[in-house]
Parts: C-alpha cells; sequence; structure tokens
C-alpha cells in the first residue's frame, strides 16, 4: 500500500468512526501525522498531531505513546 492510499484510508476511518475509544485514535492520528509529514501536507500532520494532544487519555497511555508523539512531532517539525 502506497503511503497516499494508508493515509486517505485512514483519513476516511478517522471520519467515519469519531467515536472510537481514545487511544485507538489517538493512534491512528499519530500514523496520520506521520503519512501527512511524508506527503508534505505539513497542515493536516500538524491537526492531527494536535487532535492527539487534546484527546483524554490516561497517564498510562500517554506514557504509551509518548515516544510515538515525540517521533512524529520531530518529524513534523522538520518539515
Amino acid at each position: 500500500m502506497t503511503d497516499l492510499k494508508a493515509y486517505r484510508t485512514l483519513e476516511t476511518g478517522l471520519k467515519r468512526f469519531p467515536d472510537a475509544p481514545p487511544f485507538a485514535r489517538a493512534r491512528a492520528l499519530i500514523y496520520h501525522a506521520e503519512l501527512a509529514a511524508r506527503l508534505k501536507k505539513s497542515a493536516a500532520a500538524s491537526r492531527s498531531l494536535a487532535t492527539v494532544q487534546s484527546l483524554i487519555l490516561s497517564d498510562k497511555e500517554r506514557m504509551e505513546l509518548a515516544d510515538e508523539i515525540a517521533e512524529t512531532s520531530a518529524l513534523v517539525n522538520d518539515m
């Protein structure tokens, strides 16, 4: 699957399932941000990361995602 196809698939899923559990949604948004960065869609990448930060997650969930968020944030900031 190409990055563009994966990006579009994730976008469709995120729109279709806005009430997905926050942790699952966060993982999808992080991957969406990463794909957006690879595709040079900086606004979409920034929006996805901002949405991740706005989700209500437990401290444990935030810790589990911390490395992924940091790596994706660095990728987006380097655009």
